[in-house]
């Protein structure tokens, strides 16, 4: 396995190969759900790349970047077991080597401003200028990026398409625990009850997909269950994440779209999904 530092060295490497690339863009604190996205990534290229950055810029609170889990000996020494050919794990000065931003991606507001936009400001316009920087470095065929962020998921097939990136964008399913929780980096934040109480998350969102016009009962049932805030239980269509009329939708199965949450647990931001045809 090949870690590298710096831009110059990790181009220079690349450039010499002659192979198909995949791009995995992690923040580190590496667990399951990033080893689906890795098990993607080599059947759909020849070479991986992990990218390793914890991107300051998408964090709107200098305390959540503070308290992010970060160790990166112990996610290179999973990735060594996972036989990774390329760690690309930059330091901030060489990813932003300036204190001013020059440049900023704006992503459309309606995909923007709404779910997480709504709470995380400028989250989005941080997220696009740190991918669209690996994407330009690493020069991938291929980014693997899990659907359990859909809403970012969105927004980056959209830059790649606006902006002519010359790569596919893959999707990869949420791999979730045996009580159903997203597996999440921020889950090691949480106590071990935080933990249990957290699987609630999960069947609040089956509980809406099997009767959506109870939505705003099961949100507010979550407060009960030891949750501190919900910040928003929404069904939005799956394409533009237009916010779906609880009193338009009906069972049929024809149309596709996601129920999105966002609670906060401990102090802990959580979020999730999961497709619903209606």
């Amino acid at each position: 396995m090949l870690v590298f530092t710096t831009i110059k060295h990790l181009q220079s490497f690349l450039a010499q190969q002659n192979k198909t690339v995949a791009l995995v863009p992690t923040m580190g604190a590496l667990h399951l759900g990033h080893l689906s996205l890795i098990k993607q990534a080599k059947d759909l290229a020849e070479i991986v790349v992990v990218s390793i950055f914890v991107n300051k810029k998408q964090f709107n609170n200098s305390q959540d970047y503070q308290s992010y889990p970060k160790n990166l000996s112990a996610d290179l020494a999973l990735l060594q077991e996972q036989n990774i050919d390329v760690v690309f794990a930059p330091d901030d000065t060489e990813i932003l080597p300036s204190s001013q931003d020059y440049f900023t991606i704006l992503p459309a507001e309606s995909l923007e401003n709404c779910l997480c936009g709504k709470f995380r400001p400028k989250h989005f316009a941080g997220v696009c200028l740190i991918v669209a920087k690996l994407f330009n470095i690493v020069k991938p065929h291929f980014a693997i990026f899990g659907e359990k962020d859909f809403q970012q998921l969105t927004i980056i097939k959209q830059m790649v398409e606006y902006f002519n990136f010359d790569l596919k964008i893959i999707a990869s399913p949420t791999v979730r625990n045996n009580n159903g929780l997203a597996l999440s980096s921020r889950n090691a934040l949480l106590s071990p009850n935080g933990l249990l109480v957290a699987s609630n998350i999960y069947q609040a969102l089956l509980q809406v997909k099997t009767n959506p016009a109870h939505l705003n009962d099961i949100a507010k049932n979550l407060l009960t269950k030891g949750f501190s805030q919900v910040e928003y239980l929404e069904i939005r269509d799956s394409q533009d994440l237009t916010l779906l009329n609880l009193n338009e939708i009906s069972l049929n199965n024809q149309k596709q779209a996601r129920i999105f949450i966002a609670v906060i647990l401990e102090n802990i931001r959580l979020i999730d999904n999961i497709a619903f045809n209606f």
